[in-house]
């Protein structure tokens, strides 16, 4: 009899019987000797019945294999062996108790199809392979059970990484199952399988083996039976308790279970996967909660939305990868019947790559089924690709960028999915834009947006955000516009001295918080202080050369300037801004510039010279010569970037570069290659702000120069953010070059606003304000002021006379403004931006009031005055490299603001 054991927790794995050696069989044969035998080990047969015309099969004593650790101690059982006379079957049946060793299944779920010479191909459908060191089969699921297609015993055939053959059919690996349940069920399968089916009457026909040129005919009849304990082997190796229907997949009782919050005392618990639980840190667990509950319905708002606005560095794909993970895994009513099956993300098409990344660093080894489409062209192989993700079970998570997203809007509508997950969300703020129009035609209920800042530039914006993951809990935009937007912004204009209409405003702003905070959180990096070396932020203002003034003053003594202002079209005053940009920059940027014809270019031939290279070249030279660390420069022009790729060249500095125009597959290398070598390899890394993806880790870094500023805080947010984060080892420098009294400050100017509104409704701060720069004169935006040393100093009022020392704001004075009452003369004035010398010299109280706003912003940062350094011993910037530069040459820098240990502007 051929017998089984069976342990307390399960069945373990059945002792296969050595392959049997049988000299002069043929290749065409051997294969099918081989799948015999181990076909009569892997199942239950008993008896086994053989008929030979020409030899008798008999039945070998009990092979009982050696413990050892790694293995199971297994059951013992009879070798069928095929041999001639009986002298033959006997040297083979003691050649098999030689060899006998214990036999191991592993198991991998597939998709197949039949060969093709198609040229786009598609899946027939899903399946599994088995596979052990005698033999691979292929099982295809036809509904009822798993039949097998096809079995070899060429295992070398088989890979995880690609197409492989086996016979006519070919075979992709998604993943391998590990799990015990779905092991035994596929093994109960398989032997349904093999008989044909349920209830079906099919017989296995004969077998012709050739042994020695003779042809044996051997028909085995399979009847299954139960497994029978053999009472003679006690199992010795415990094994892991399984859950049971409605139980935990894992244990709530050990120590370090983060357990998700539950509804009810009746549901199951739900607990983060050990392996990951392990690697979350306070504050990303605390991110993991929030979003389950937001997900589930449990923090009391209308909705399954969550908004996920923590500051770049903090670990938001881990903690969204996590939450991911345990949905698709787990429930509250058991994990038979996880929350979610199918799951989007969109994302930027610079961050596909990122997202891969990251699931294969936190869910290795084939954990879970991920489909990237990565390419920003949409194929025909595409479309089939989302065809097939929604007819089979092979991949949970579906990766797309946003341009992708609308171009196969139909092949999405074939899934139906579960979780939706927006990266960089911002970018859905416009309710016109046609991917957000898709996403909300797909009909997710559950949605995790995720953005740094979600807020850039007015209310209506995060409307439309608030309103893509939480449909309706606003009510609908004219609702919105009445109830929240048009209060709240009238309390805000400058010229506002009603204390009603004020005190409605910050009313109706405290509503809104209360409405979305359940469903939003927001953390800056100041979190992370714990974790991670300091950093120290560095503004420094550089006087122009003489030769940017002399282009500037052309500029705006031009005819074409003043028909470009008079008309005030968008392009027009764009054009402007590009052109004020570039002089900052460096001048030969504006050579054969078609804008201004009156410009000679002989005048600028060759002269790259700029307050703000100056200052750069001096940087980067003490960097390289008294530290060994290494330095990111970052521009948002390809044009600048090549400037400063010259510079390089010519102060002989080594260098990476990655722009827009770098391909894809080469971006990795050029990372990995900068974050590993040395300062003296690779010194610099030259990098264009906007091509380089939120996740860019540039650790290798310590120093971080960001030559020119963005409008959109976010981009040169995300720029300062790649080298402080997980992984850094040592203190962190980040420099902002900005031109003294031109339009760089405005642009830092208009940032700090931004972030202002972003803090007001995400991080909840009291008394930011966004009104400082509402209606930018244009003329004011594009005048000189060559006699400060820093405009935006001037705009503080401050009295700290550049000696760096703290500043503070007198809060006593804003509770008796908010209790004054209004003035008739003081509503006359108009809601238009002051100049900074209008400020110095005009102190009515809406001046004072802006004054105090942009020194809130800047509140953490100490003001410097480089003349005062080396006269004052006091002074403290927290860098030498800058200290150095200040004492070489003091012209170069008009003002210094710093700030350390704490999150960029």
């Amino acid at each position: 009899m051929y017998r089984r054991q069976r342990s307390n927790g399960g069945a373990s794995a059945p002792f296969r019987p050595p392959r049997i050696n049988i000299p002069s069989v043929s290749n065409s044969n051997k294969n099918t000797v081989e799948r015999t035998n181990n076909e009569a080990s892997k199942e239950n047969i008993d008896p086994i019945e053989t008929k030979a015309e020409e030899r008798q099969v008999k039945p070998v004593p009990n092979v009982v294999p050696t413990r050892s650790s790694g293995f199971k101690p297994m059951v013992p059982k009879r070798t069928l062996v095929a041999g001639g006379s009986g002298n033959n079957i006997g040297e083979h049946a003691k050649r098999a108790q030689k060899d006998a060793i214990p036999g191991h299944e592993r198991f991998f779920e597939i998709v197949w199809r039949k060969q093709t010479m198609k040229k786009n191909k598609t899946w027939d459908g899903d399946g599994f392979i088995i596979l052990t060191s005698n033999f691979i089969s292929l099982r295809a699921d036809d509904s009822l059970n798993y039949k097998e297609l096809n079995k070899q015993s060429n295992i070398s055939k088989f890979t995880t990484d690609g197409v492989f053959s086996m016979g006519s059919y070919e075979v992709e690996v998604s993943s391998e199952i590990t799990n015990d349940h779905e092991i035994e069920k596929l093994k109960f399968d398989a032997k349904l399988g093999k008989l044909g089916g349920a209830g079906s009457s099919q017989v296995p026909t004969p077998i012709m083996v050739k042994q020695e040129a003779k042809s044996i005919p051997i028909s085995i009849k399979r009847e299954p039976k139960p497994p029978i304990i053999n009472k003679q082997f006690k199992q010795v190796v415990p094994t892991d308790p399984k859950p049971m229907k409605g139980e935990p997949l894992y244990d709530p009782s050990l120590e370090g279970a983060i357990i998700m919050t539950k509804a009810s005392s009746n549901d199951t618990d739900v607990v983060i996967d050990p392996f990951l639980g392990k690697k979350l840190r306070p504050h990303q667990v605390q991110g993991v909660k929030f979003l389950y509950e937001c997900l589930m319905d449990l923090r009391g708002f209308d909705g399954q939305g969550a908004l996920l606005a923590d500051d770049m560095g903090l670990g938001k794909t881990l903690m969204t990868i996590t939450t991911l993970w345990t949905l698709l895994k787990q429930s509250p009513k058991g994990f038979e019947t996880p929350v979610v099956n199918k799951v989007l993300i969109a994302c930027p098409v610079t961050l596909i790559g990122n997202w891969k990344r990251e699931f294969k660093k936190w869910l290795p080894m084939n954990r879970l089924n991920v489909l990237t489409l990565s390419s920003k062209n949409t194929t025909s192989k595409d479309k089939q690709d989302v065809k097939n993700f929604a007819r089979t079970k092979v991949y949970q998570v579906l990766i797309m960028g946003y341009e992708k997203i609308l171009n196969m809007k139909d092949e999405l509508k074939l899934s139906k999915f579960d979780l939706l997950i927006c990266d960089e969300g911002h970018r859905l703020k416009n309710n016109s834009n046609k991917t957000l129009q898709v996403l909300n035609s797909l009909e997710i209920s559950k949605k995790i947006l995720l953005s740094g800042t979600p807020i850039q530039n007015d209310l209506s914006e995060f409307f439309n955000i608030i309103d893509f993951i939480n449909p309706g809990i606003l009510g609908n935009f004219n609702q919105f516009k009445r109830n929240f937007m048009n209060p709240i912004l009238k309390s805000r204009e400058t010229n506002c001295i009603n204390p009603e209409i004020k005190s409605k405003g910050n009313e109706k702003s405290q509503e809104l918080i209360d409405i979305t905070k359940p469903f939003i959180l927001r953390r800056t990096s100041a979190i992370m202080s714990n974790h991670l070396p300091p950093r120290t932020d560095i503004v420094l203002f550089c006087r122009p050369t003489n030769l940017q003034i002399n282009l500037f003053n052309e500029v705006l003594g031009s005819t074409n300037f003043d028909n470009m202002i008079s008309k005030t079209t968008a392009s027009g005053s764009l054009s402007l801004i590009t052109m004020f940009k570039k002089i900052c920059n460096s001048p030969s940027l504006i050579i054969n510039d078609k804008t201004f014809n009156q410009i000679s270019d002989v005048k600028i031939s060759n002269q790259i010279t700029s307050g703000k290279i100056q200052v750069l070249i001096e940087l980067l030279n003490e960097i390289s010569s008294k530290t060994n660390e290494k330095v990111i420069l970052v521009s948002n022009y390809t044009q600048t970037l090549d400037i400063l790729q010259n510079i390089l060249l010519k102060l002989n500095l080594t260098y990476q570069r990655l722009d827009g125009s770098t391909p894809n597959k080469d971006r990795d290398s050029i990372v990995n290659t900068f974050n590993t070598t040395s300062s003296i390899s690779n010194f610099a890394f030259l990098l264009s702000s906007k091509s380089g993806g939120v996740g860019l880790n540039l650790i290798g870094a310590s120093r971080l120069i960001l030559f020119d500023n963005d409008w959109n805080p976010a981009i040169d947010l995300q720029a300062m953010a790649r080298i402080h984060r997980d992984g850094q080892k040592k203190p962190v420098f980040i420099y902002r070059l900005v031109t003294t009294g031109c339009i760089d400050e405005k642009i830092l100017q208009r940032q700090l606003m931004k972030n202002n509104l972003s803090d007001k409704f995400l991080d909840n701060q009291k008394n930011s304000k966004d009104d400082l720069f509402d209606s930018i004169d244009l003329k004011d935006l594009f005048t000189l002021n060559l006699s400060t040393n820093s405009n935006t100093h001037d705009l503080m009022r401050c009295d700290c006379e550049g000696k760096g020392i703290d500043i503070t704001i007198d809060e006593s004075d804003e509770e008796e403004e908010e209790d004054e009452e209004a003035e008739p003369e003081k509503a006359t004035k108009s809601n238009s931006w002051v100049s900074a010398l209008e400020v110095k010299n005009n102190s009515t109280d809406e001046n004072m009031e802006k004054s105090k706003n942009i020194k809130k912003c800047l509140i953490d940062y100490r003001h410097i005055d480089p003349k005062l350094i080396k006269t004052n011993e006091d002074i403290d910037i927290g860098d030498l490299i800058t200290e150095s530069i200040v004492n070489k040459t003091s012209d170069l820098v008009s003002f210094i603001l710093t700030k350390v240990n704490k999150t960029s502007l």
